[in-house]
């Protein structure tokens, strides 16, 4: 046991498909709103696509989102929509 944490960054159905494939620590989505912290080449996922991650992914994985959650209300949202830990 080497106590390391192997995360994978999602942004398309095709990128969950290969990160389910190799069984990761933890699955992130991002960005889930719009986000000025950094420029990315993805368009913002939104609230149903976390749902829809949440069911699509094992419960015993964590599901970490990211991207414009910047206040406690859109932390919340995403909490209830079953993100695991909200960055």
């Amino acid at each position: 046991e080497h106590n390391l944490a192997f995360g994978i960054s999602t942004h398309s159905y095709a990128e969950l498909s290969v990160a389910l494939g190799v069984k990761p620590s933890y699955i992130s989505l991002g960005p889930v709103f719009g986000t000025t912290s950094k420029n990315v080449a993805f368009d913002p996922q939104g609230l149903h696509t976390v749902q829809k991650w949440r069911e699509l992914i094992d419960p015993d994985v964590p599901l970490v989102v990211i991207g414009g959650i910047n206040d406690a209300d859109r932390a919340k949202q995403m909490k209830d929509a079953g993100a695991d830990c909200v960055g």
